[in-house]
């Protein structure tokens, strides 16, 4: 008994399945997490190594090399970076796709341990790590008001964070900006050399001097009591107090040689939200939590905040991942509404039957709720941008089978009246049982090779595949199962339903058998024909669109980093900030500014309004922005980007220069730029030449100071008391520490000079400090970046106006003009690195998919040659790609090329139900074989067109992209539509041309070996 039948004879059964569906699909919508991008195990691991105060050439010699070369030999390693700073080494291990990160981690560390023998022996802790998604902060909240920034700091340290670190979800909150407290105790040089105290006694003074140190216990009778000695201050005014030296009868306290002032920590940074200076918190959230659920927690704990008890601050929303995400689905879903509704109504304008149009209404969300179904039991499968867009994609697609079979249902119907309505749906759903079959099994089948798709481009699009994958398999039972039993009850035809009453697409029908009889009437037409379209196919090739990795997404958010000459203070930077604040303050589209302030840099996080209410993108924004700050002097760099979709960081174009001398790289760097600074499109371009912030280098002469009677370390303590400042003690108040730090007051250090002249108190002598040492002012690298154990500089720029292909295309014969020493090179790296392994891997998942296709045809058909007639509208349908990517001025990217392998699935749908129907009529002997092709068409026509129709309607929305975040998929729904358009026409017209040609070679061999074999016998 097959589905249908079973189906019709057993209505109450599929009622309970299909509400059995309803239900377990409902739950199972609910109980999927929700977010912006599916979840990807990134198998990348980090080692970081600190050794404070080595320079970063002297890093990488003695920390960042050894570690490199006993890594190397770890097995799946893909690449090696390093980055190499002033006491800090980071080496990020990226392994091979596929590579279990959990045993590539084990093996890093046994490996460090073995390095860590070549180490110095008092560098400090080197530690291995893999790296986490979720450590990327998902919310950022600015917090102002209040009376000062130092109030500000502590409630929100003490107040605001852990309220937030409460709600479900939340992994952690960090907080930045504000002043912390701090004690500064601020030393006059001139009276410790008048008294003959060092620096370093007021240190020990401080050290000893204020501490609570436990005494043991004592036993009194039945009572045991703890001892402690109470030995801290307890008011900032007593640190003065605290005794330093005896001289005679007169004690020397702190307050005699110092002042004791009660003030903040140096400010690092500076924090501003919309102008206001703020205290930021970055949120992050645990693995697996929800982002919207925190963001909603997160928010509801500030409104409680804010209502109860500090009603003076502004708690301001300045970053929320989960806003793009909500109106991201909320676009799937509102598309996915959309195409199905269109492809609902012109159901009804082909059939004009209202009951087929209810069956096939039902159909629709019965599919759709089971798919989520086979989601959930899909371990770590979410809903996002991936899944609900596949959805939203492959809604047309859902239809395609329903529509075979209720149109065949239908026809049956209306050529069989008398025919019981049982008999009629039976027949009609097992007509086309295996072309729908082997239709389903092919837009499987093209899914499958993107599973094996290395990178992140296979691990993201696989979501995608699975859940237009999941949809078909649904709507395949649903077709044979649904659609059947509600036809037999349901589905009426009246009189007046007969294709001779549609005057519209009976004279559609008309002009293609004639169109069609005209041409394969004559084989000159034919041959011209034929000819004619593979020419168009070789012009599509030439006029094909220049090449980038992923689409833009307008997601209403840029930034802007800034730098200025390295060291520049935090006042100046913040005086440039100011202005560039000013100017994005006259763009009314901008809701959001965010300054993060640092010494010789700084960061904008802007934020626009919602994409339906501004009239222009964010990329006009950001230019708007590039023109303004011209006219703001001191900027030394400056680069605007938006949040991109891939793997990576940095500027979309990237040339890296590999060598071993500075000098030599810094060079080369500087040919590249002067060659291609010219280039259209390229903005921000960069050098990559950076030597860093200033800096003093005291070289000690170790003769003269071991005839003082000190030793390095000595001297190298007393400049940095002196200068910088020494932790003492800490200072206790209210269950809350805060840092004492002992140091020159800052007019004997503010200046190279006075650095120079600094005097130095030992053992009762004083000595200026140049008199030992000698000082170097110079400048050195911030940060040496190594890749594959080669050092490297990074000559990169971002794009406006033009797409990356053309202007790599453009760059790379400018690129051979140089002519590079041995040892020496660059080649692309960032986005067209990425770019172009996704597109070999997904050129090769291409072909695995065409195979697989041609495969099912070829057992669907029995015949080898037959499938290849059908395959010939796959590279044909690039023709209606290439006008359509070009008409609505796309570039061809990474999602076109996943169109291209739904196409490869889809438009050999129709072609199947042509031919096989073209097949079924020459075998029963219905005429000749045009007799049978033109037939065959007539019969097939309206199905193919409402397929074809549905699935490009399905798809318009997208294709128009309506709704935040579907620019996304815009190319790729492009990509299909015209694919879909072109190859329709190629199924109704070429395949027939393609047949009676293959067919006629077919006869012409077996007549010719005919006459061999009869010759030979005679």
């Amino acid at each position: 008994m097959s589905l249908p039948e079973l189906s019709i004879k057993k209505p109450i059964t599929i009622l309970m399945i299909v509400v059995a569906l309803f239900f377990i699909g409902y739950l199972s919508l609910n109980a999927l997490n929700i977010d912006l991008f599916p979840n990807i195990d990134f198998p990348v691991a980090f080692i970081q190594a600190v050794y404070p105060g080595v320079d970063p050439a002297e890093m990488e010699n003695i920390v960042t090399i050894p570690i490199e070369d006993e890594i190397s030999t770890v097995s799946n390693i893909d690449k090696i970076d390093s980055y190499s700073v002033e006491g800090f080494s980071q080496i990020v291990v990226q392994f091979k796709w596929g590579q279990d990160i959990d045993f590539g981690a084990i093996d890093l560390r046994e490996k460090t341990d073995i390095a860590k023998r070549e180490l110095p022996r008092d560098i400090e802790n080197v530690t291995v790590s893999k790296f986490d998604i979720n450590s990327q902060p998902v919310m950022s909240i600015s917090v102002s008001g209040g009376t000062n920034l130092v109030d500000l700091r502590t409630i929100v340290d003490e107040e605001v964070k852990p309220a937030i670190e409460r709600v479900e979800g939340v992994g952690a909150a960090e907080v930045s900006g504000g002043l912390e407290r701090e004690i500064h105790v601020n030393v006059n040089p001139d009276l410790l050399e008048e008294l003959g105290i060092p620096i370093g006694d007021i240190v020990k003074a401080l050290s000893s001097d204020n501490m609570n140190v436990p005494s043991g216990d004592l036993t009194d009778g039945q009572f045991k009591y703890l001892i402690r000695t109470e030995g801290e201050v307890e008011d900032v005014r007593e640190i003065g107090n605290i005794p330093v030296k005896q001289i005679g009868p007169a004690i020397i306290k702190i307050s005699d040689v110092a002042q004791v002032v009660d003030t903040y920590k140096d400010i690092t940074s500076i924090g501003r939200m919309n102008g206001k200076p703020s205290v930021n918190i970055s949120i992050k959230k645990e693995s697996g939590a929800n982002p919207v659920e925190v963001s909603d927690g997160v928010q509801a704990a500030l409104k409680d905040l804010k209502k109860n008890r500090f009603k003076d601050l502004e708690f301001a929303i300045g970053r929320d991942g989960s806003d793009f995400i909500r109106d991201s689905i909320n676009m799937v879903k509102s598309n996915a509404l959309t195409g199905a509704l269109l492809a609902t109504i012109v159901l009804f304008l082909f059939l004009k039957n209202f009951r087929s149009t209810i069956i096939i209404a039902i159909a629709i969300p019965v599919s759709i709720i089971a798919t989520f179904s086979m989601m959930y039991l899909k371990e770590g499968m979410t809903l996002n941008l991936m899944t609900l867009g596949g959805l939203a994609l492959g809604i047309g697609m859902l239809l395609d089978n329903s529509i075979v079979v209720l149109e065949n249902v239908y026809r049956h119907f209306v050529e069989n009246p008398n025919k019981d309505n049982e008999v009629n749906s039976k027949e009609g759903s097992e007509e086309v049982s295996m072309p729908v079959l082997a239709s389903t099994l092919t837009t499987i089948a093209v899914f499958a090779p993107i599973g094996f798709v290395p990178d992140v481009v296979g691990e993201i699009f696989f979501n995608l595949s699975l859940s237009i994958v999941f949809a078909l398999i649904s709507s395949y039972f649903v077709a044979f199962t649904v659609i059947p039993a509600l036809s037999a009850r349901f589905l009426k035809v009246g009189s007046n339903e007969k294709e001779s009453k549609e005057p519209l697409f009976g004279k559609i029908k008309e002009i293609y058998s004639k169109f069609l009889y005209w041409i394969i009437s004559s084989k000159k037409r034919l041959g011209i024909y034929f000819v004619s379209v593979i020419a168009c196919f070789f012009i599509s090739i030439l006029l094909f669109p220049p090449s980038e990795f992923f689409p833009k997404m307008d997601r209403g958010m840029f930034t802007i980093d800034v730098k200025l000459a390295e060291g520049t203070t935090i006042e100046k930077v913040d005086k440039v900030c100011k202005s560039i604040e000013k100017q994005l303050g006259e763009i009314k589209e901008v809701q959001k500014v965010v300054t993060s302030i640092s010494l010789g840099s700084a960061n904008f996080l802007i934020t626009m309004s919602p994409v339906d209410e501004r009239n222009i993108t964010t990329e006009y924004a950001m230019n708007v922005m590039r023109e303004k700050v011209k006219e703001i002097p001191n900027i030394k760099e400056i680069s605007f980007s938006e949040p991109k979709m891939g793997p990576g960081g940095g500027k979309p174009i990237q040339i890296n220069v590999y060598g071993e001398e500075f000098d030599k790289i810094e060079f080369y760097c500087k040919e590249i730029y002067n060659k291609i600074k010219d280039v259209d499109g390229l903005k921000d371009l960069t050098d990559g030449v950076n030597r860093g912030r200033p800096e003093v280098k005291i070289h000690i002469n170790r003769d003269k100071i071991r005839d003082l009677g000190f030793n390095l370390s000595e001297i190298a303590m007393a400049v940095r008391t002196s200068v910088y400042g020494s932790i003492a003690s800490k200072f206790k108040e209210f269950n809350k520490e805060f840092d004492i730090r002992v140091k020159l007051e800052d007019k004997y250090t503010d200046s190279v000079k006075k650095l120079q002249n600094l005097r130095i108190l030992h053992k009762g002598k004083v000595f200026v400090l140049s008199d030992v040492a000698d000082l170097d002012l110079s400048y050195g690298y911030t940060s040496i970046e190594r890749k594959d154990k080669r050092r490297k500089l990074t000559v990169e720029s971002d794009l406006s106006g033009r797409p990356m292909g053309a202007i790599i295309k453009e760059i790379m014969p400018k690129l051979k003009e140089i002519n590079f020493e041995p040892g020496y090179s660059a080649e692309f790296g960032g986005d067209e690195e990425d770019r172009k392994k996704a597109f070999i891997n997904l050129g090769i998942a291409l072909i695995a998919a065409i195979f697989l296709v041609y495969m099912i045809m070829a057992s669907q058909f029995e015949s080898l040659v037959e499938p290849f007639i059908i395959m010939f509208t796959i590279p044909l349908s690039v023709i209606g790609v290439v006008l359509f990517l070009n008409i609505f001025n796309f570039s061809f990217s990474v999602t076109a090329i996943i169109g291209i392998i739904m196409l490869a699935g889809i438009v050999v749908n129709n072609g199947i139900l042509l031919v096989d129907y073209i097949n079924l009529l020459r075998k029963s002997g219905t005429g000749s074989m045009n007799d049978a092709i033109i037939s065959a068409g007539l019969i097939r026509i309206r199905p193919i067109f409402m397929t074809a129709s549905t699935t490009i309607l399905g798809m318009l929305p997208l294709a128009l992209g309506i709704g935040a975040g579907s620019d996304f998929y815009q190319p790729l729904a492009i990509t299909v539509v015209g694919g879909l358009v072109f190859s329709t026409f190629l199924t109704l017209t070429f395949i027939p041309v393609t047949y009676i040609i293959v067919e006629g070679i077919r006869e012409y061999f077996k007549n010719f070996f005919n006459r061999v074999f009869k010759k030979a016998r005679v």
